[in-house]
């Protein structure tokens, strides 16, 4: 073999590498996918979608053990319709109201079997049906648009919105990409101050090629796990722009300017609503802002569910998910029957379907 030729071979054997390391990393992580979902209609519970960003995957089925951060390990059933909802059907006649829930991850609950999230309980003891859309990590704007989307065709007779402590980042292109720990790489929509719909894709290493990124999302899995794992050591070391937002507060433009956007978001929510159907918001998190801002748009907030949880876990009870952070089934039951309490104060009643 000549030289040439044998650096020729050397070159295409080099080349080849990467390229079969790929191949067959996609192929094992798309097994591995297929074997934990075997029996949804996909491979994963979220699917990109081009008004969205991404939802709960339609006709998406569950059935597993997961474990929660005591290690105590149980088994969960999650069934999602068509339309990407899960339903809780607790009402016992044709007049029993229907409640609609919107949010983030924590309304994904994917922690929870259907008749064990927060809803559920809230719908059995309100002897309601309950409907929920939750996607892990969206914003206000994003919650605003399943609202626009679904409503009319659900019809509720109240709408309850699941807010969380991290949507200010969420609610921001700018914020997002200053982050490391509340950042999706994700293309999604945004709201500017005037109420304007844009969507664009957050930068910030790792995600300094954003187009790669969407690349990614929507046509490889190995490099979806290779990326969002880099993504989980850089949201655990070092610093991040939520660090600087507890420090400045207000007086951090980027802050200040996401906020004034959550509050157009909310407004947007409200206005959307019918008048006759009340609004009721409460966080999975503490935040005052967020408390501040509903009560300036209309939207009723409850407050009470953060200490609640940490008046459980100081007795003793396993309250979170393995992540820590999220809500095992005795956290949702809590939580639940919280919430039932409150809301029922403000009377959710079966509305006129004329």
């Amino acid at each position: 073999m000549t030289v040439v030729k044998r650096l020729l071979f050397s070159a295409v054997l080099i080349a080849a590498i990467p390229v079969l390391t790929l191949i067959i990393g996609e192929l094992v992580v798309r097994v591995i996918l297929y074997v934990k979902y075997s029996r949804n209609t996909g491979s994963s519970m979220l699917v990109l979608d081009d008004v969205l960003g991404w939802r709960v995957a339609p006709g998406f089925v569950f059935r597993g053990d997961v474990t929660d951060k005591s290690g105590n390990q149980y088994k969960v059933s999650i069934t999602v319709d068509e339309a990407g909802c899960r339903w809780v059907r607790a009402g016992n006649s044709s007049n029993s109201p229907c409640i609609f829930f919107v949010g983030d991850s924590f309304t994904m609950a994917v922690d929870a079997s259907d008749e064990k999230t927060y809803y559920a309980w809230i719908a059995k003891v309100l002897k309601a049906n309950a409907v929920a859309i939750g996607g892990g990590g969206y914003g206000t704007c994003q919650e605003f648009l399943v609202l626009d989307r679904f409503l009319d065709r659900i019809r509720p007779d109240m709408v309850v919105l699941q807010l969380c402590d991290n949507d200010f980042i969420n609610n921001s292109c700018e914020l997002e990409s200053l982050s490391t720990r509340n950042n999706n790489s994700m293309r999604r929509p945004y709201l500017d101050e005037s109420g304007h719909l844009f969507y664009a894709m957050p930068g910030g290493y790792p995600r300094i090629f954003p187009r790669l990124r969407m690349l990614v999302n929507r046509h490889s899995r190995f490099l979806y796990f290779v990326f969002s794992r880099i993504d989980r050591c850089r949201s655990a070391s070092g610093d991040s722009v939520e660090d600087v937002i507890v420090q400045k507060g207000r007086d951090f433009p980027l802050y200040n300017q996401a906020v004034r956007v959550t509050a157009v978001a909310l407004e947007m929510i409200r206005q959307r609503v019918p008048k006759d159907i009340p609004v009721v918001a409460f966080c999975a998190g503490d935040c005052d802002e967020l408390r501040s801002l509903c009560r300036k748009t209309g939207i009723q907030f409850i407050d009470g569910v953060s200490e609640t949880l940490a008046r459980a876990e100081q007795t003793g009870h396993s309250v979170r998910a393995a992540d820590g952070a999220h809500w095992n089934e005795t956290g949702h039951k809590i939580v639940g029957e919280y919430l039932a309490i409150k809301i029922d104060e403000f009377g959710v009643r079966r509305r006129s379907r004329l």
